[in-house]
């Protein structure tokens, strides 16, 4: 797999910046992330390979099983699931 770049990079953070910040206040839009973490982060817009550094920071990864990427922290400022 090719290296991001660092706009790539910068770009995915913002993408989940601002679903985090949306899922905080969108019940519906944090029970969709827990049963369809990828299709729901990748119909966000934020790349495939960061979906695994969100789902780690988020602390959901294991109830995602095969599911493996690493790409980018995505260095969340707020956490959506635990609020």
């Amino acid at each position: 797999m090719e290296k991001p770049t660092q706009d790539q990079i910068e770009q995915a953070r913002q993408k989940i910046k601002d679903f985090s910040r949306d899922a905080k206040s969108d019940p519906a839009k944090v029970a969709k992330l827990k049963s369809d973490p990828v299709g729901t982060l990748t119909a966000a817009g934020v790349p495939e390979m960061a979906v695994g550094d969100f789902l780690r920071e988020e602390g959901i990864e294991a109830e995602v099983s095969g599911y493996r990427g690493c790409w980018v922290s995505c260095a969340c400022s707020a956490c959506c699931i635990s609020g």
